[in-house]
């Protein structure tokens, strides 16, 4: 065994995943949301594609008795981890973003149609 983890337990769990989240990214092409969450998440998706590989690799492949390339693709593994959790915060941001400007106009509609109406009913009251 050369890494932490043997080939035969990385391996399927990695082909797994990347199953799953290549469906993801399938499903998200139709899916009915906003252009830019769709962006967002679909960088993220491509960025995990490329990640789970290094992971499996950097678990079942890579031996400490080799220093340099153990470093080297931990240091791989972690930097692309960390790059998906950036974007997940990314789409934190984003969602914060799209939920402040529909509750923007969701307050313009409801302003709008209480004012309609209390001006329809001012008229009434003065008839």
């Amino acid at each position: 065994m050369n890494g932490i983890v043997p080939i035969w337990v990385s391996a399927p769990l990695a082909m797994l995943t990347l199953v799953v989240i290549a469906a993801h990214l399938i499903a998200m092409r139709s899916a009915d949301m906003p252009e830019s969450r769709k962006r967002i998440r679909t960088a993220n998706g491509w960025l995990m594609l490329i990640t789970v590989p290094v992971l499996a690799i950097a678990f079942s492949l890579v031996s400490s008795a080799n220093p340099r390339q153990f470093a080297l693709v931990w240091a791989i593994a972690i930097l692309l981890l960390g790059l998906v959790l950036v974007m997940a915060f990314v789409d934190i941001g984003n969602n914060l973003r799209l939920a402040r400007e529909k509750q923007k106009r969701l307050h313009r509609t409801l302003g709008s149609q209480l004012r309609s109406e209390l001006a329809a009913r001012s008229k009434d009251a003065d008839a």
